[in-house]
């Protein structure tokens, strides 16, 4: 397991890799693409920061903000700022970054994923509260003779960087930590085409000033959206924008025919507004239509998988068209073509005469009482045989009339025996699932969970944490001096020796307790709703318990275990409190083994 001082520092790795990128586009920013006050048509390090703190979660949110903090007083200083400008500007990026991920909501399931147009609404929300913010504190340093156009521009800068940079940096990042997409309906090869080909259309659309070919970014965008989704999407236009905007910073591009260097930008920002606009949205509308395309086709399938196997088929009767609409298997049950056209008049037809009647009065009083219907029949199938079905089903009501019936049928005319298979087949599955269960999660040798059942107990109870305000302490033991009862006595006694502390802790915990074998010979013991104090005692109960175990093959030697406590504490998790126990344990060990030590 990892301990505490592996995981900062992964964190913080991963703060620096964010910061760097950040402090890489802030650099080119400021070089190559400022506006008349300073600062960039689009400021790219914020959607990096955005992203950053998105993907990466609350474990790196300090390391990011302070190293990003730092990046951006550098990148400041670079540009020119003074200290306490690019000290206020570095506060506003920061502030922004954490505006937009705070009302992005962590709680969200959907949290951080562009596949979900509520979540993409959300953030765009956020993204625009956080320019404001942002804009509203970098006017403090920035001495500007126009505020109000200094704020404009700084706002629409920000905003396009988080709303067009965060994306495409978050696709990035997820793929560094070995994510990948599954929106994409293409193969990787021609994924990589069509990107290669945006990257080409962007460079002729703004490489040259002849001919305004703006549209041919847009209609790149529309496509590999289409295509790859809200992957496509985001690195098409974070490629058409990269082009775009240094494009523009160099003088060159269909954009310079604006006249004014202030209405070049606006236009700049507006086009890449729209392409965001058109791309975004439109791939998360696409991945939740095709989401839900995929699970109504998989349920179609499903749906007609199990009436073919338990012939049982739904039937529908409109009142107003007098059409009556089969699924398959209603066919199949009457053995008829699947193309032929089905009438109420032909489906009573099918019944045999005895029934007939019955069941064209049982549909006529659904229809006018407005109530449910059940009967039992006999149909003439098409190759003459005869079946027994049993058919049920309710009225559709529109303004207090009736509108429709909608039934299902099924095929009892071996009812007995396709119960009693179903009914051994059943028991079977489920004599096997609980055997398998059993097993899965069970230490073979001493018959108490195995590592993976009190590891996922612990996990359980620690998330149960957040909902509930109670207490909750493990117990870790070790048997004392154990390889010397293997090789004095063999390994057929130190078996028995495992076997009877599994036995005594068992008998010692209680009910809602856990006691289970997580390593040669080291237990582990899960006491939901117990402060440490009151785990010690059992833990010495346990303790007192197996140095009294009369092992007749130890002879006069006995047996010991050392044992170490511990407690959760608000903001840990399982790995912090198994690290403590195991702390505890070795002290216990350390000061001379059969006793037990409660973590510090």
């Amino acid at each position: 397991m990892g301990s505490p001082g592996t995981r900062t520092c992964r964190d913080w790795q991963w703060g620096l890799a964010v910061a760097a990128l950040y402090f890489g586009f802030a650099l080119i920013s400021l070089r190559w693409v400022q506006s008349p006050f300073g600062i960039a048509y689009i400021w790219p390090s914020s959607g990096i920061a955005v992203a950053g703190l998105l993907v990466l979660g609350r474990a790196c949110r300090r390391p990011i903000v302070a190293l990003v903090a730092l990046a951006s007083i550098a990148a400041n200083l670079a540009g020119g700022a003074s200290p306490v400008a690019a000290l206020i500007f570095s506060l506003a990026n920061v502030a922004e970054a954490l505006v937009v991920v705070g009302l992005s909501r962590f709680d969200r399931p959907d949290y951080g994923r562009f596949e979900s147009p509520a979540w993409v609404l959300r953030f765009a929300g956020a993204a625009v509260a956080g320019g404001l913010l942002s804009g509203a504190i970098a006017l403090l340093g920035a001495g500007a003779s126009d505020p109000l156009d200094f704020a404009i521009s700084w706002i629409t800068t920000v905003v396009l960087g988080i709303l067009i940079v965060t994306p495409a940096a978050a696709t990035f990042l997820r793929w560094l930590r070995g994510e990948r997409s599954t929106s994409a309906r293409v193969s990787p090869l021609t994924r990589y085409a069509l990107l290669a080909v945006t990257l080409g259309a962007s460079m002729l659309t703004f490489g040259q000033t002849d001919y305004p070919l703006l549209f041919v970014p847009l209609a790149m965008v529309i496509l590999t959206t289409w295509l790859l989704g809200v992957e496509g999407a985001v690195v098409s236009v974070f490629v058409i924008s990269s082009c775009a905007i240094l494009a523009t910073g160099m003088g060159i591009g269909p954009i310079t025919f604006v006249e004014s260097d202030h209405g070049e930008i606006v236009f700049l920002q507006f086009y890449l507004l729209v392409l965001q606009i058109s791309a975004l949205p439109l791939a998360a509308m696409l991945s939740e239509t095709r989401r839900k395309e995929a699970s109504l086709t998989e349920g179609k399938r499903l749906l007609e998988t199990a009436e073919k196997i338990a012939h049982v088929g739904h039937w529908r009767y409109d009142l107003a068209g007098e059409t009556v609409a089969w699924s398959a298997e209603v066919y199949r049950i009457h053995g008829y073509d699947p193309s032929r056209l089905i009438s109420l008049d032909l489906a009573i037809l099918a019944y045999l005469p005895g029934d007939r009647e019955r069941v064209r009065a049982q549909i006529a009083r659904s229809i006018e009482l407005g109530e449910s219907f059940s009967f039992d029949a006999r149909i003439l199938r098409g190759d003459g045989s005869v079946r027994h079905v049993h058919a049920k089903g309710d009225v559709e009501m529109c303004e207090g009339k009736v509108v429709a019936l909608f039934g299902v049928v099924l095929d009892v005319t071996e009812k007995a025996l396709a119960l009693e298979e179903l009914q051994a087949a059943r028991e079977e599955a489920e004599a096997r699932a609980a055997e398998a269960e059993h097993l899965a999660d069970t230490d073979q040798l001493t018959g108490v969970p195995n590592r993976r059942k009190a590891m996922a107990v612990l996990d359980h109870e620690i998330a149960r944490l957040h909902r509930e305000d109670a207490p909750l302490s493990i117990i870790l033991l070790d048997v004392d001096y154990f390889k010397a009862i293997n090789d004095t006595h063999g390994h057929a006694t130190g078996d028995t020796v495992l076997r009877a502390i599994a036995q005594a802790g068992v008998e010692c915990l209680r009910r809602s307790d856990v006691f289970g074998r997580i390593g040669g010979e080291e237990f582990l013991a899960v006491l939901p709703g117990t402060a440490e104090q009151l785990a010690a005692t059992i833990a010495e109960r346990l303790r007192a318990k197996v140095a009294a175990l009369d092992i007749p093959d130890l002879h006069r030697d006995g047996v010991s275990i050392s044992l170490g406590v511990a407690q959760f504490r608000p903001g840990a998790d399982a790995t912090w409190l198994l690290q403590a126990a195991d702390n505890a344990l070795y002290a216990a060990k350390s000061q001379g083994r059969n006793r037990l030590v409660l973590a510090a």
